[in-house]
């Protein structure tokens, strides 16, 4: 999760809490979480943060230097952002571990009551030295953008196939996921394929064993995603068929119309 946040810088301290942030998360399980994160100064371009989860019964935030995690539940619940006198933001660091270059975060981790399992998120600060992530400016304080790459729990409503024979699935929290591919086969002989059904084949001793891979490779098919195929009907085997029950429609009316007759020549002799 990403944020985005700029701390007043001509604020004094004394005043913690003052500042009080709250973000829609999402656990591992697809659960909301109400993440609330207070910010307050301490001293000149130094600032403590604080977070707090809803439902959550242990919070801990850490901050690991070699990029790992090391959190502990419960434990440390701030941290510290240290910024330059033009406002970027250059540290962070919870007492134990300092972030100075490259990507600054801190990992959240947090244990629901009832759940003894230990769930981890990660707090995107931005880059070192630089504007891309929390920073400390003369204005007021302000929550621009946050970016948070959880959902919900979905199902799947539909899916696509694409010309590579990616399977896509479509799910209802709004998430598009791959979750397979078509795999197409080449085969030394085609014509010894053994016929096993309309449209279908199977490999023998003279085909020789399927090559497997991806469409469009080392001679195998592509694929049209979207595409209708045309018939592959023989048309004069139709037509002969057509003609043959035509034919024998005819014959069939010519014998009802001869019995029909046969019954009222009968029907005369009577009277």
């Amino acid at each position: 999760m990403k944020q985005v946040v700029n701390a007043e810088a001509g604020q004094r301290p004394p005043e913690p809490h003052q500042h009080k942030h709250h973000q829609k998360d999402f656990d591992d399980q697809g659960n909301e979480r109400q993440l609330r994160m207070e910010m307050w100064k301490v001293r000149d371009n130094v600032w403590k943060a604080r977070v707090s989860l809803n439902e959550a019964s242990q919070v801990s935030i850490d901050v690991a230097a070699t990029g790992g995690q090391n959190t502990q539940v419960p434990g440390n619940t701030e941290i510290e952002l240290g910024f330059s006198p033009d406002g970027k933001l250059v540290s962070v660091g919870d007492g134990t571990d300092t972030q100075n270059t490259g990507k600054l975060s801190a990992n959240v981790s947090f244990r629901i009551d009832g759940n003894p399992a230990v769930q981890t998120f990660s707090l995107n600060l931005g880059e070192a030295n630089k504007i891309t992530g929390v920073t400390q400016f003369s204005s007021d304080f302000t929550t621009k953008a946050v970016k948070q790459d959880g959902y919900p729990m979905g199902y799947m409503e539909s899916f696509s196939i694409d010309n590579s024979g990616t399977i896509t699935g479509v799910f209802s929290n709004g998430v598009k996921q791959p979750l397979a591919r078509i795999a197409m086969a080449t085969f030394t002989n085609p014509a010894g394929l053994n016929k096993a059904g309309d449209t279908m084949f199977s490999y023998s001793i003279n085909s020789g064993e399927p090559n497997i891979g991806e469409s469009g490779i080392a001679g195998r098919g592509k694929i049209n995603a979207g595409l209708l195929e045309m018939s592959n009907v023989d048309l004069s085997d139709q037509f002969t068929d057509m003609i043959v029950t035509q034919r024998g429609f005819q014959a069939n009316s010519r014998t009802i119309t001869t019995s029909d007759q046969m019954i009222q020549e009968v029907l005369g002799l009577k009277r």
